[in-house]
């Protein structure tokens, strides 16, 4: 029996202390409702340092991390996918796919952008009241979290709007990551509802004194 034909069951016996859970793209492994693809990914980028690992997600204990790379030493394929496809994530194509998910201020490139075929208008349901009193979701969890806006939108289910950040502003580290969240509200004041932000990397010129990178 290959990996990729165990069920959810056999996976957890394999590795114990792993759970599956729901997202915007099908069931993913996680650990302590993380999805185990984040620290992995993170892992990566910080050198394959643990103990930055061990920094951002201080609520993983060494057990939930073992059982983290546990799960990726068995089934790495599976992880390595999951990575890929959310760093391969084109926000163009999906906003002009779900033109409702993209902010006013964000230009179209192309002005005879392709419809998706659902007759959905732009902000359509704008005038909905947004949940969670105007704050934002913040997540690197592209795939997912844009599929969610979609099928929230379609639901009628209001939210108050969702940033994306890009694997390359990540791999700039925190501080990279908190300035770039803090420029966002100096030039608008919230993502309108069901919109789908996306913040880039920061020019070399606005990193950090000390350059997040290092």
């Amino acid at each position: 029996m290959t990996t990729e034909t165990l069920t959810e069951e056999e996976k957890i016996r394999r590795v114990p202390g792993v759970e599956f859970k729901e997202s915007g793209t099908g069931r993913v492994a996680c650990v302590a409702g993380l999805k185990i693809w984040l620290p992995i990914e993170e892992w990566r980028d910080n050198g394959e340092q643990l103990s930055a690992l061990r920094e951002a997600h201080p609520h993983l204990t060494a057990d939930r991390l073992q059982a983290a790379f546990a799960y990726y030493r068995v089934f790495p394929d599976e992880i390595d996918e999951l990575i890929a496809r959310n760093e391969a994530f084109d926000i163009e194509a999906f906003w002009q796919r779900f033109p409702f998910t993209r902010p006013p201020w964000r230009e179209l490139e192309q002005s005879d952008a392709p419809s998706d075929g659902t007759g959905a208008q732009p902000f359509s349901r704008a005038g909905e009241p947004s949940t969670g009193e105007g704050r934002v979701l913040v997540t690197r969890d592209c795939l997912s979290y844009a599929q969610l806006t979609v099928r929230f939108f379609a639901e009628g289910r209001p939210h108050a709007g969702v940033v994306l950040l890009s694997s390359q502003l990540c791999r700039q580290g925190p501080e990279a990551i908190a300035q770039a969240l803090a420029q966002l509200p100096e030039s608008h004041d919230a993502v309108p509802p069901y919109a789908a932000e996306w913040l880039d990397p920061l020019p070399d010129e606005q990193l950090p004194t000390g350059d997040a990178r290092s």
